[in-house]
């Protein structure tokens, strides 16, 4: 209740730019890490496309791994991205 409070204006902000990317009609793929940390690379990430976003951090470096990949796979769409559990 606490964070919907202080985060509202946020994502009304954040709910309304991807808005804006998904009806401009151009390619997108719009990564939502969660958790981000300094850690070591796990190697595997646990990807989510529909429903609620994984729950678990994940160490940056894999999710620059992951974007690079997704960028030469051509992936298009939504991906909520954690380290695996």
């Amino acid at each position: 209740m606490i964070s919907n409070l202080f985060l509202r204006n946020t994502m009304k902000d954040h709910n309304l730019q991807e808005t804006y990317i998904i009806n401009s009609n151009l390619p997108y793929h719009i990564v939502r890490p969660v958790g981000l940390t300094d850690d070591a690379s796990k190697g595997e990430v646990q990807v989510e496309n529909e429903g609620a976003l994984p729950s678990y951090n994940i160490p940056k470096i894999d999710v620059e791994n992951y974007l690079v990949k997704s960028l030469m796979e051509g992936k298009r769409g939504f991906s909520g991205i954690s380290q695996m559990s």
